[in-house]
């Protein structure tokens, strides 16, 4: 009985010898060693391994590196096409397809290509500095004459006058024009009423610009005398008389002295 109890205990100390002989506890330093290198599109491992004892403490996944992209121009682009381009990774020299080179478009400048004149249109147009393609055209408007009159005969009362037109910028002739006439500016001349010895007019107008009469006085004969007689005096022992006499009843003009 004490030869199997030896036997055990014997046993137990053996086991536990050799579980401290395999396991260190990874009290010493440890390192990450890479087990399995990342490619372009797969991962790869490390692993945390201890120095003492060189079991795997831990280990982690390393993430792809994906491709390192090179590309190489198949067809360069124009102002009006795509161009396109290859593109492989310049690691594994995967083959990462084509891509489309946008076109760079115009780029485009206006010209006057005929100037526009008084009475024509002109033209401007609008050119690709890179392909010189022409891509649109417009019309610029004439400008239209600059205008100057001048008066060669001057308009009256009763006549028209005239003005002539040149242009500045062209110097054509824009012909001859007419100034209408402007018509009498009219006065009133007033009636004059006759006397017993002198005439008198009847209303008229004339024009105060050319003087012109437009409606003619008429004369008016002078009215005469309207007589009234003056009796006679007769005289006395002591006062002298008169004769009979005649004067005007309107302007008292005397006709026969007494």
């Amino acid at each position: 009985m004490k030869h199997t109890a030896k036997i055990l205990l014997l046993t137990l100390i053996l086991a536990l010898a050799a579980l401290f002989a395999t396991s260190c506890g990874h009290k010493h330093s440890a390192e990450w060693v890479v087990k399995e290198e990342p490619t372009c599109t797969e991962a790869g491992l490390k692993q945390y391994i201890c120095t003492e004892c060189s079991e795997i403490v831990d280990e982690e996944e390393i993430s792809a590196l994906g491709h390192t992209v090179e590309s190489e121009i198949i067809s360069q682009p124009t102002c009006t096409k795509d161009g396109s381009l290859i593109r492989h990774c310049s690691v594994c020299f995967a083959d990462l397809g084509a891509a489309v080179v946008p076109a760079t478009g115009h780029d485009s400048v206006w010209k006057i290509t005929k100037e526009a004149t008084c009475t024509a249109n002109g033209l401007k147009t609008e050119t690709c500095n890179v392909c010189l393609s022409e891509i649109e055209t417009e019309v610029i408007p004439a400008t239209g004459h600059d205008e100057v009159w001048k008066v060669t005969k001057e308009a009256t009362c009763t006549a028209d006058g005239v003005k002539t037109g040149d242009c500045k910028v062209c110097n054509s002739s824009l012909g001859v024009q007419s100034i209408p006439a402007f018509g009498h500016t009219e006065v009133a001349d007033n009636a004059v009423a006759p006397t017993c010895t002198e005439t008198g007019l009847t209303a008229g107008k004339h024009c105060s610009v050319c003087k012109t009469v437009l409606v003619n006085q008429e004369t008016i004969p002078a009215n005469g005398h309207t007589e009234v007689a003056d009796k006679a005096v007769a005289p006395t022992c002591t006062k002298t008389g008169l004769t009979a006499g005649k004067h005007c009843s309107v302007c008292k003009t005397v006709l026969v002295k007494q």
